[in-house]
């Protein structure tokens, strides 16, 4: 008797733990084959559906690829925090939440510490730039490629760069005229560089900016350009310093499971699209921020951009942030000058007018300004 209950017990092991497996593979695999089409569930945390990103760039990528693969695939995407938020992007990735996610890197500096370096200060000129020299930089930088390992890399882009905006009409032409002002920030980055201005930086995450602002948490935000009419920041504010201070990356990142599983013909395709995905989130952010700007001029805000001069003395507050930098990567037994020198040097030498916009993109706007 004993014995047949022991074998009931074992019997019934066996089952509960069958069932767990298939349970955790349907969270786990989280791409599946349905009458002969593969479903990718992609999330885009850092941009809502409102994001000239949305359309312009991820779902043309999405109708690019299933026009490529001949309808093979098939893209499901959440955008903002439907599914996830920026913070869990990363660790969605890993889980098998998604099989392909915006990674919003400049949250994870400690897993991405070379990438983190293209959201230094004053390093780059706006996201379509960035784009070009964080593929080179990729391309270069051994190290690099290092961060990306565990994940099929699919390429890297910024924000846009950001700028100071005010909701009082204020400008802020000197260093001593930013001195204890509460600005919100969306990023850990961004708020050590306020603190670098003498600032008083309010770490609220992108998507809280307006809250923020609206609660009178701050009087000003570090925002990038082209999102400020899709967080409807433009409701609040009024003027805006421009100096083109920094951007934050982004990673886009399918899960290896997914990757594996993918058919060789389908690999090709996404490998035929990287780095130019990336590229068009980096050309259709820097449009939209152009236009943005342009209707906030003709709207009557107050714009204000810096001199030359006035820039190198920024750029000297923030220094400390490059030695940071420079420093975290020779701990980890890296050589962060020469690392640092490379990047400046590729930042200098890109030229986005040498890079243009890749066929494809034609199909949509590119972040430029249409009725659309």
């Amino acid at each position: 008797m004993k014995k047949m209950i022991l074998n009931q017990l074992a019997a019934r092991t066996i089952l509960y733990t069958i069932v767990a497996v298939m349970c955790l593979a349907s969270v786990v695999h989280s791409a599946y084959e349905e009458n002969g089409v593969i479903q990718i569930k992609a999330a885009t945390p850092p941009h809502v559906i409102t994001h000239r990103l949305s359309k312009d760039a991820y779902q043309l990528f999405g109708n690019e690829v299933e026009k490529r693969t001949h309808g093979k695939v098939k893209f499901t995407w959440f955008f903002g925090d439907s599914l996830i938020k920026p913070s869990q992007s990363y660790e969605a990735l890993r889980t098998g939440v998604v099989d392909l996610v915006i990674v919003a890197a400049y949250l994870f500096p400690d897993d991405f510490t070379i990438t983190e370096g293209l959201s230094l200060p004053f390093t780059m000129h706006n996201s379509a730039h960035a784009a070009d020299v964080a593929w080179k930089m990729y391309k270069a930088i051994p190290e690099m490629q290092q961060e990306m390992k565990g994940f099929k890399f699919l390429g890297i882009f910024t924000s846009d760069v950001l700028n100071l905006h005010s909701t009082d009409g204020r400008l802020f032409r000197t260093l001593d005229e930013m001195k204890n002002i509460r600005a919100a920030v969306g990023s850990g980055s961004v708020a050590q560089m306020g603190k670098l201005f003498g600032m008083e930086p309010q770490l609220v995450g992108y998507p809280e900016v307006y809250m923020a602002l609206q609660r009178d948490l701050a009087s000003a935000a570090f925002f990038p350009n082209a999102p400020l009419r899709s967080f409807r920041v433009t409701e609040l504010t009024n003027a805006h310093t421009i100096a083109n201070f920094k951007v934050d990356p982004m990673i886009i990142a399918m899960r290896q499971e997914t990757w594996n599983a993918l058919p060789p013909e389908v690999q090709r395709v996404f490998d035929e699209l990287t780095p130019s995905f990336a590229r068009l989130c980096g050309h259709t952010l820097t449009n939209e921020g152009a236009w943005v700007l342009e209707e906030l001029k003709k709207r009557g805000d107050l714009f204000y951009t810096p001199p030359v001069e006035e820039v190198a003395k920024w750029k000297q507050a923030i220094k400390p942030m490059y030695d940071v930098w420079i420093n975290r990567l020779d701990v980890k037994g890296l050589n962060g000058k020469a690392i640092f020198e490379k990047m400046i040097e590729m930042s200098e030498q890109t030229k986005v007018i040498d890079t243009p916009e890749d066929a494809w993109w034609s199909q949509g706007r590119i972040g430029k300004k249409s009725k659309n």
